[in-house]
């Protein structure tokens, strides 16, 4: 039978079950309008067990009009297939595919419905639909990230290219400090029974260090992998437990490769700017010093007490010392750009930096410690000291802050004195903090809740701030020398931070 010859009525009797096995359901509509027959299929689908033709014409709506009336008063044999959706009786939403036929019989024109059930294909549709936008949504934000740590990591290559030419030495000892601080974190977590609590301290003292620091040199690939392992022991010791061992490794190898990248990166960027100045040539001797003297330290910091090696290295370190004189001018505009790259961070108006005793120089040794302590001093008073600028204008100051960095020897002892004139330090904040955590602030001086380890007055958790351990840091890396570090404060004026170590010229 063609397509266009006409269906007779005797020849669906009996085959509509036969039909239903194709998964399209079956509507047959008389002369009158009226409904005739219903499969099973059809009636699922329309949600109703009995069906009249005022209901399948409200079902229809204007398709009615275009594929029934023309097949019941002989305009077409058949009619194209057409997508519908509507809301069955039951609530159900529903997606077919609809086509009439003719078929004749009694001397009449009837209409045969075709309904294909689409509601999975569409529904399958709209899911990918969706995932496909909801995938472009992911790319476009992946993209906006991708641009931006792009245009991040080529200020980062400016600023690290611009420290390498100026102050080499200051790489030289950070690249000492953070594989030392590599060595010292796996060492502790090795030791039997793993990290106690001031192992863990220890532990995040040295992380914390390096993701400073490293930021500070436009290294934030290395900041970020500092950051990870200092959130892993972090969390662990939040919970009392031990940082899962294989997962601490696997941060520190990866902070370790890091490492290595930009002491890669050091070498292409020098090989393509050569440092310019009639100071190159001291410059080069400071790095090295700098760069010896932290060799031996991380070696000392691994090796037993009892070890026949440790006697011969400490003698190479002094001598290292005895040897060496590294002028602070380095390490003072590291400290200015530390600022300006901590204030871009948080998006803080850049402070006036104001600097003096460059010309002072110190043993490798004061020089190293100066380096971890200085930075940490500086982020704490930009995060935590200086005020936003619409808040110091309302106080009648300037609305960008200022830091004073000033050296100078007196007597036995260097003196370092770091001043802000920020908000000054909330002891009350502090102590409201420490009783958060349990402790109790009654008998603690500011000093104590200053330097106390995990206590922070950020509030929030960042990879600028909020470990409560930066003063801590800044503290130890100068008692190892046998110095101290001093804090005073007031309210609206400013905090200083006075650093004294046992100094001699020799």
């Amino acid at each position: 039978m063609s397509s266009t010859e006409a269906v007779r009525l005797e020849q669906l009797e009996g085959v509509y079950p036969l039909l239903e096995l194709l998964h399209v359901g079956f509507v047959l509509v008389g002369p009158d309008g009226e409904v005739r027959h219903t499969t099973s299929l059809a009636r699922i689908l329309l949600g109703r067990r009995r069906i009249d033709g005022a209901q399948l014409r409200e079902i229809l709506g204007e398709l009615d009009r275009e594929i029934i009336a023309p097949v019941l008063q002989g305009h077409v044999q058949q009619t194209r297939w057409r997508e519908h959706h509507f809301v069955n009786s039951r609530g159900g939403e529903v997606e077919v595919s609809l086509r009439t036929t003719v078929v004749e019989g009694n001397g009449e024109r009837y209409a045969l419905l075709a309904l294909y059930d689409l509601s999975v294909e569409v529904g399958m549709h709209r899911r990918y639909k969706q995932l496909v936008a909801r995938q472009e949504k992911i790319n476009e934000e992946l993209r906006q990230r991708i641009a931006e740590e792009l245009r991040e990591h080529e200020d980062d290559l400016a600023q690290f290219s611009e420290l390498l030419q100026i102050a080499p030495a200051i790489f030289a000892s950070f690249i000492a400090e953070a594989n030392q601080a590599v060595k010292a974190i796996g060492a502790l977590a090795h030791v039997q029974g793993g990290l106690d609590d001031d192992a863990a301290i220890r532990a995040l003292r040295e992380s914390h260090t390096v993701k400073g620091n490293a930021r500070g040199l436009g290294l934030n690939f290395i900041g970020g992998r500092a950051h990870a392992v200092e959130d892993l022991i972090a969390r662990a010791r939040d919970r009392n437990q031990q940082p899962p061992a294989a997962e601490l490794a696997a941060a520190l190898d990866d902070l370790k490769r890091a490492i290595d990248r930009a002491v890669a990166l050091r070498g292409g960027l020098e090989s393509a700017v050569a440092p310019a100045g009639d100071s190159a040539p001291m410059d080069d001797r400071s790095a090295t010093l700098v760069d010896v003297h932290g060799q031996i330290t991380s070696a000392l910091a691994l090796l037993p007490a009892d070890h026949p090696a440790r006697a011969r290295l400490e003698r190479a370190g002094a001598a290292v010392d005895r040897l060496a004189r590294v002028p602070l001018s380095q390490l003072l505009h590291f400290v200015r750009v530390t600022a300006r790259s901590v204030a871009a961070t948080i998006g803080a108006d850049v402070p006036a930096v104001e600097l003096r005793g460059g010309d002072v120089a110190v043993p490798v040794a004061v020089h190293q410690a100066l380096h971890t302590a200085l930075p940490h001093l500086v982020r704490n008073a930009i995060v935590h000291g200086i005020e936003p600028g619409d808040q110091r204008v309302a106080l009648g100051k300037p609305a960008a802050g200022t830091i004073s960095v000033e050296a100078h020897v007196d007597g036995a002892e260097l003196v370092v004195v770091m001043r802000d004139d920020g908000r000054g330090i909330d002891r009350e904040r502090l102590a409201r903090a420490l009783g958060d955590a349990g402790g109790d602030a009654s008998v603690l001086s500011l000093a104590d809740l200053v330097f106390h380890p995990g206590l922070s007055s950020h509030g929030t958790v960042d990879r600028d701030a909020g470990r409560g351990m930066g003063a801590l840091a800044a503290r130890d890396a100068l008692a190892d020398l046998g110095g101290t570090l001093e804090v005073e404060t007031k309210a609206a004026i400013g905090t200083a931070f006075t650093a004294r170590i046992p100094f001699s010229r020799r």
